[in-house]
């Protein structure tokens, strides 16, 4: 009984830890903008709960509990399915 609760207080521990970002993006228009933008994102293989919506505007995510990710690497990979981000913030 007390391993099971410790490891569910370091798992919510480590989702506390986890950083989400908001970012605004440019140019989407339809469901394919927003599944081509996932597609991407998830391609880092450093994000996770990547919601991209295009009414919007916004893509949102948490990073991988002891990954990093460089703001560069989410403007190319938004870049790489063809739009612009035009803010990252680290809510």
């Amino acid at each position: 009984m007390r391993f099971s609760m410790i490891i569910l207080l370091l798992s919510l521990s480590f989702k506390l830890m986890a950083l989400d970002y908001q970012v605004t993006i440019e140019g989407m228009s339809c469901g394919m903008c927003e599944a081509m933008i996932t597609k991407e994102l998830k391609a880092l293989g450093k994000l996770e709960e990547i919601k991209v919506s295009q009414p919007s505007g916004y893509a949102t995510f948490s990073l991988q509990t002891g990954k990093e990710v460089q703001d560069s690497e989410i403007v190319d990979a938004v870049a790489k399915a063809g739009y612009t981000v035009k803010k990252i913030q680290k809510k």
